[in-house]
């Protein structure tokens, strides 16, 4: 569905290949990051307990729900840029 949705922005808004390989890179680089942040929260996170207590009392939202709903999203969104690369003989 969303290579579809690119074919048809394209078609309606005309942006160059460039700028969707450049989103295709802030996306593969946000998976990175996202990646080594949920890697280094979590050793910190068992390490220590004080660190835990002090994000429950704060109320600041769980990382891993961030990351739960972050994921997918960057991941389809990647997917289906090169998808539409594909088609559109880019790649």
């Amino acid at each position: 569905m969303l290579s579809n949705f690119l074919g048809w922005f394209q078609h309606h808004y005309h942006y160059h290949m460039t700028s969707l390989t450049i989103m295709e890179y802030y996306i593969q680089w946000s998976l990175i990051y996202t990646t080594i942040y949920q890697v280094i929260f979590n050793d910190l996170s068992k390490s220590s307990k004080y660190m835990l207590k002090i994000v429950a009392e704060s109320r600041i939202i769980n990382p891993d729900y961030i990351i739960m709903a972050l994921f997918p999203a960057l991941i389809s969104t990647w997917i289906a840029i090169v998808i539409y690369k594909v088609q559109q003989k880019q790649i």
